[in-house]
């Protein structure tokens, strides 16, 4: 018992300084940009926003857990469900800590090759995610199964594709 406690609680003093950062950064981009900046380019429901967002989220250094209230922030100034969600998977994957572990054990070619993956990903799951609630909308919460089904092959395909990709270019440059 004692273990699991210190361990929870060497958990909360390593996460802690994350967890900061972004409610600072949420509280900068509430205090900085205007509301309806944001809104109306991340507002709209759609391919244009879902970019941007991936792409505003890309270069900010925040962890997996820094990025939650950053995105609440972001969510809470006007933008879309699917801009949001390109934002939270492209920005802890995409920062300079995770770029550098990369090129440390996979090389500078993954290195490279990770965040355009990222930030790809995150376009195509705020896409998707978009499509998946109108799918809802339009046929009721009975279609979630049949949705979660289409999820999963749709995210087997994607990573195939990456996979096959890969292993393209590493047939290429003999890596």
């Amino acid at each position: 018992m004692l273990e699991l406690l210190t361990n929870f609680v060497t958990l909360f003093v390593e996460s802690a300084p994350w967890l900061l950062l972004g409610f600072a950064l949420a509280g900068v981009i509430k205090a900085l940009v205007p509301e309806d900046l944001l809104a109306r380019q991340l507002g709209q429901p759609g391919l244009r926003s879902t970019v941007k967002a991936a792409l505003l989220g890309a270069p900010l250094p925040l962890c997996s857990c820094g990025v939650i209230p950053a995105a609440v922030g972001l969510r809470r100034s006007g933008a879309s469900k699917s801009a949001t969600t390109a934002f939270l998977i492209s920005t802890p994957e995409t920062g300079v800590d995770s770029v550098s572990i990369s090129y440390a054990l996979l090389g500078p070619f993954m290195a490279i090759i990770r965040p355009i993956a990222a930030v790809c990903s995150a376009v195509v799951a705020g896409v998707f995610g978009l499509g998946f609630v109108i799918f809802l909308a339009k046929n009721g919460n009975s279609a979630y199964g049949q949705g979660m089904v289409a999820a999963m092959v749709v995210s087997g395909v994607v990573f195939l594709a990456l996979m096959a990709i890969r292993s393209f270019f590493e047939s290429l440059f003999g890596m």
